[in-house]
């Protein structure tokens, strides 16, 4: 989903995942964006700025999506 907004032209400021392997996974793959672990239930809009390092920083959007179903633990882990 990440690489999508970028190509669509937006810098990903900031990420997370309830899961530390897969931030871990996240930072090789967009090193340039700041990831943290947190369950998004957890989070406000401030502590997301907060947690996220934006600072000021204007936000145009904030997206997400639920696990891949296919391989993910949080998912069914049933592909096709």
């Amino acid at each position: 989903m990440s690489l999508g907004f970028e190509q669509a032209g937006f810098e990903v400021a900031c990420a997370t995942d309830h899961d530390a392997l897969n931030t871990g996974v996240y930072r090789l793959n967009f090193p340039n964006c700041w990831t943290f672990t947190a369950d998004v239930h957890d989070l406000t809009g401030d502590s997301l700025r907060r947690r996220g390092r934006l600072g000021d920083r204007e936000v145009d959007v904030v997206f997400g999506g639920p696990p891949c179903q296919g391989f993910s633990f949080g998912g069914r882990q049933r592909i096709g």
